[in-house]
């Protein structure tokens, strides 16, 4: 005698489609809707005196939609988060590029004090605006003030003569005032060399 084929409800393939979008590409959006579709189908095929079959297909459904809604509250309150380091990331990239135009423009301006200290019998300039009149020359990227009245950059010898530094490699000629976005300051050296110190 041949068994009579049960029934599927719709509501249990329904449950199982949106559990797997939901457990994928549509957190929340279709896990809701996969519980909601595979509660109801449970509920029918329970009800239904042995008429319907698909109790699988439900299971399935819950079990996806369930795991959707925990992946997506996931992704939700992994939303600051993500813009916290991103925008941490853009910072930083940003300081570095600052860093890269303090160090450019400091050992231009040394440079300038240099080529002054050649074409005036080997001394120093008194202030940096003898060296660099322009004012934009002896603005550092990280001077806070608002406008600029003084140079950003110390002069450490204004005057000295060059011959009176027997180890030019280690004596300091220009220093920015202020600290970078980590702390470190540039300085350049009377050999024209340019580092960045912490202190």
């Amino acid at each position: 005698m041949n068994q009579r084929k049960k029934n599927v409800p719709r509501r249990a393939k329904a449950s199982l489609t949106c559990g797997l979008l939901g457990a994928s590409i549509l957190p929340l959006v279709a896990a809701i809707p996969a519980i909601m579709l595979g509660h109801k189908a449970a509920h029918d095929i329970k009800t239904s005196n042995g008429e319907l079959d698909g109790e699988g297909l439900a299971l399935g459904g819950l079990i996806l939609g369930y795991l959707g809604v925990v992946y997506g509250i996931g992704m939700l309150l992994m939303i600051p988060y993500l813009d916290a380091q991103r925008k941490k990331n853009l910072d930083q990239t940003e300081a570095i590029a600052t860093e890269a135009a303090a160090t450019k423009q400091i050992a231009e301006l040394a440079q300038a004090c240099l080529t002054f200290a050649e074409n005036n019998n080997g001394f120093l300039p008194k202030t940096i605006q003898e060296a660099a009149p322009q004012r934009d020359n002896w603005i550092s990227p990280f001077d806070p003030n608002t406008p600029v009245t003084q140079p950003s950059y110390r002069l450490l010898y204004p005057g000295r003569a060059l011959a009176s530094f027997p180890n030019p490699e280690s004596v300091r000629l220009l220093e920015d005032r202020y600290k970078s976005w980590n702390g470190r300051r540039a300085i350049t050296y009377v050999d024209g060399r340019t580092e960045w110190i912490q202190d």
